[in-house]
């Protein structure tokens, strides 16, 4: 009896694995590991790029519409002031001469006021500083669109004229100067560190105050160029005979004449439609590949020139998607007031 038990005894110890085969085993359990993580993570970036690719669309649509209604509005009066207002009567009490409706910088910086309009004086504007800068993105410009809310009866606005920021101006015009301004430009979002789309508008508080202040509108715009369709207006001169039909897309710097306010003035109020070229990119590392390459605004051979570098912009090998948008917006109302 106790032989038999001593030989099942050991027997059972010897039942096992090897060393060799628990090292193989190992192995194929570490490279099924392998395979599952690896699996994960491509899953895991396929869905990361599906998620960046619809922000990028969602931000498109969104920036497209926001500016497409802002500039429509440009130039629009009261009625009880559009009916009966000239040329030389609209003049802002705090310009030295009077705004135009549209209007706008090439490459340029946007100041830092606390709640003014900062281009209440023509010609109050700052080169860009280029990539590195914080207060404008690769030779950006600003955009400036002007326009008036509408009286609903003599004691309230019909809350249909908005801001860059969406807000509708309750309050009636008292003059013809009495507009909403809406700026358009890019800054570094020092909460993000993306360069973002920018609004600095004026609108009525809860208080019954005029007051500007300056929101982010869309994150991750990397260039945003603006080009203005004009009639008979020659770059850098006084204007030439027009027809109302826009026969060139010029930059902002092209409108203002030296030394002539006049025509400057006269030359921006022949706009008669503003192009829009941005370049919108997704967060770092949500692409599957990526490579250095030179992106365009307004499209490849569009309207891209070396005398205005945001038109051809070139960008990293980062990991991020990029999408261009261009877009067109003929203005419904006259410029001339």
């Amino acid at each position: 009896m106790r032989a038999a038990t001593h030989s099942a005894g050991t027997r059972l110890r010897q039942v096992g694995f090897t060393l060799v085969e628990l090292l193989v085993a190992l192995a194929l359990t570490l490279l099924i590991v392998t395979a599952a993580v690896a699996t994960l993570i491509v899953s895991r970036r396929g869905f990361s790029t599906v998620d960046a690719v619809s922000q990028l669309d969602e931000n498109a649509r969104f920036t497209t519409e926001i500016l497409r209604r802002t500039i429509a509005q440009a130039g629009f009066l009261d009625v009880a002031f559009a009916t009966g207002t000239t040329a030389g009567q609209f003049k802002l009490a705090k310009a030295a001469a009077a705004l135009p409706m549209v209007h706008g910088y090439n490459d340029a910086q946007m100041p830092d006021p606390p709640d003014v309009e900062p281009f209440s004086v023509n010609g109050n504007r700052s080169s860009c500083p280029g990539t590195a800068g914080t207060a404008c993105k690769n030779g950006s410009d600003v955009l400036i669109v002007r326009a008036q809310a509408a009286a609903r009866n003599a004691n309230e606005a019909d809350g249909v004229t908005t801001n860059c920021r969406g807000s509708a101006e309750s309050t009636v015009p008292t003059d013809a100067s009495d507009v909403i301004t809406s700026i358009f430009f890019v800054r570094v979002d020092t909460n993000t560190g993306e360069p973002t789309l920018m609004c600095h508008a004026n609108g009525t508080n809860s208080k019954g105050q005029n007051r500007f202040s300056t929101v982010p509108l869309v994150s991750g715009v990397e260039s945003f160029q603006v080009l203005y369709g004009v009639d008979g207006v020659d770059p850098g001169k006084a204007m030439i005979p027009a027809n109302s039909v826009v026969d060139r897309y010029l930059r902002a710097d092209q409108l203002d004449v030296p030394g002539d306010a006049a025509a400057s003035l006269a030359n921006w109020q022949r706009v008669r439609a503003i192009k829009i070229g941005l370049l919108l990119r997704s967060p770092a590392n949500s692409a599957q590949e990526s490579s250095a390459t030179t992106r365009y605004p307004f499209g490849v051979g569009g309207y891209s020139s070396a005398a205005d570098p945001g038109t051809a912009l070139a960008v990293p090998a980062d990991g991020r998607l990029r999408q261009t948008v261009s877009f067109t917006v003929y203005l419904h109302n006259p410029q001339v007031h």
